[in-house]
């Protein structure tokens, strides 16, 4: 399947399935047990693409993926209603992995770019808290989940309390502290990388 600029998310859709849904919540009724090509777009434009059981649909959207911090800020920094959540049954793996293959030839899915006017409206909320301005765009260049890195980071003590309360209000994210623990524990290894952090050495966004 070659890209084609002219062919729409729901073109794509339309050749396998009929299944949209409002909002990700609406994923926890879905019946199928079976592997599910699941995307979820903004104005026609794919931030997630992916395939799996439905559990793994429900979790890649709320989180643990590396698109899930650009959801976060599409739900709470665009217009609601542009938000459309798409899947697909199939009958198995490996026409699920197939349909996903097709999806990403097409309309590709792991550009991190993010709509002007939506990335407007993030900027001009967190930088209205410039101590944690470096932590969001660490969180921003993820190669994991962003989302994950600011839990770990607060679970480990880079990020403060009250740190902590100002990006969840940007995010509109949950309490809960991750329970990973950095592996480098107290040495001087992961003070220095601790150091760094506070003093906001971090690559720029590009």
């Amino acid at each position: 399947m070659n890209s084609n600029k002219n062919f729409t998310v729901d073109d794509f859709i339309s050749k396998y399935s009929d299944k949209i849904i409002e909002n990700v919540d609406s994923f926890a009724n879905i019946k199928s047990e079976k592997d599910l090509v699941y995307i979820v777009t903004y104005e026609d434009i794919p931030i997630v693409v992916g395939s799996g059981k439905k559990e793994r649909a429900i979790k890649t959207i709320k989180g643990n993926h590396i698109k899930s911090i650009f959801l976060q800020i599409y739900k709470k920094y665009g217009i609601k209603e542009k938000l459309r959540y798409y899947y697909i049954e199939t009958k198995d793996k490996k026409e699920a992995k197939e349909i996903e293959r097709n999806a990403h030839i097409v309309f590709g899915g792991d550009s991190r770019a993010i709509k002007p006017e939506v990335l407007s409206n993030f900027e001009r909320e967190y930088k209205k808290y410039p101590h944690i301005e470096k932590y969001i765009k660490q969180a921003l260049l993820s190669s994991y989940d962003g989302l994950s890195d600011l839990r770990v980071w607060y679970a480990n003590e880079i990020i403060t309390d009250e740190e902590w309360k100002d990006i969840k209000k940007i995010f509109d994210i949950s309490e809960k502290k991750s329970k990973k623990k950095n592996p480098l524990g107290n040495s001087d290894n992961w003070k220095n990388v601790l150091e760094k952090l506070k003093n906001g050495v971090t690559r720029k966004l590009s």
